[in-house]
């Protein structure tokens, strides 16, 4: 019963926070949001400098999505795994100069216009003379549905 309890009073708690985080989004991009995720199960609204980032739930997988203050619907983002990586953009890491990298970290990204999947890479600890870790390069890889390579952009 105490169990119950503390689940109801949590579920109630989050959907209290959720709906306080609501009064500071716009109306419109609060419908735009509802409109194109009717089953979301919002968690939480955050403002950034040039945009509302709603982060939900769906099927029990994290969402990110990002509005325009006008309501535009910019893009949509969660993080995947390497087996859930189209074949195709499997294939173009495996023949591109970064297969023997490091992957940290894989997103989905959906866009209006296309899909993106963004690779977190790194070259590992490459050490010195001194063993000391050093050289080390850090990308953000973006590939194409069809496993082309976007851009790079090399983290600071």
């Amino acid at each position: 019963m105490k169990k119950l309890i503390i689940v109801l009073l949590v579920l109630f708690t989050t959907n209290i926070v959720a709906q306080n985080n609501t009064r500071k989004v716009p109306e419109v991009v609060l419908n735009k949001f509802t409109k194109k995720y009717p089953n979301a199960e919002l968690k939480k609204w955050k403002r950034e400098k040039d945009f509302y980032l709603a982060k939900f739930i769906i099927s029990n997988r994290k969402y990110f999505a990002f509005y325009s203050s006008d309501g535009t619907w910019q893009r949509t983002e969660t993080n995947i795994k390497w087996k859930n990586l189209p074949v195709e953009v499997m294939n173009g890491v495996r023949k591109s100069e970064y297969n023997s990298w490091k992957i940290s970290e894989i997103k989905q990204v959906e866009m209006s216009d296309q899909m993106v999947y963004l690779l977190l890479v790194d070259n590992g600890n490459l050490l010195d003379a001194d063993r000391y870790p050093v050289f080390k390069e850090d990308f953000i890889l973006y590939f194409t549905s069809e496993g082309n390579i976007l851009k790079k952009v090399k983290k600071c």
